[in-house]
């Protein structure tokens, strides 16, 4: 299993964003890389939008790839908050949106996915680093 993650965002966030992404990404993958939740869900893609505006072209979105088997998410990050954050709150802003796509994916039909036991590995990783 693999956590991928990338990230939309306006150019005044660009390098705390990506050392923040950096590290949420590192330690999900730590805790889901050696286990196997089933063939249903190979990577699960997160992108976050960090944008100061609303703008249309950046919606929300959730889609399953059935034949390569992806998750993939592109989620809204609030832009000032995130700007205004020191290193741990934006981090857990990232985290909270981590979060939300486990939500989120409570509504997709995946077969051969265990799907419980991966939310409660990420959230296990994610409060280990105090980000949830």
């Amino acid at each position: 299993m693999k956590i991928w993650t990338s990230s939309e965002a306006m150019a005044d966030l660009v390098e705390s964003l990506r050392s923040a992404r950096r590290d949420v990404e590192q330690a999900l993958n730590l805790s889901v890389a050696s286990e196997g939740y089933g063939a249903g869900v190979s990577t699960w893609a997160i992108i976050y939008i960090v944008m100061d505006e609303d703008d249309p072209a950046y919606t929300e979105i959730r889609r399953y790839n059935k034949r390569a088997g992806v998750m993939e998410f592109r989620l809204k990050v609030d832009h000032r908050a995130f700007k205004e954050a020191d290193p741990l709150a934006q981090r857990k802003l990232l985290a909270a949106t981590v979060l939300r796509s486990l939500d989120l994916f409570d509504d997709v039909r995946v077969a051969d996915f265990d799907a419980d036991r991966f939310k409660r590995d990420l959230t296990q990783a994610l409060r280990k680093n105090q980000w949830a």
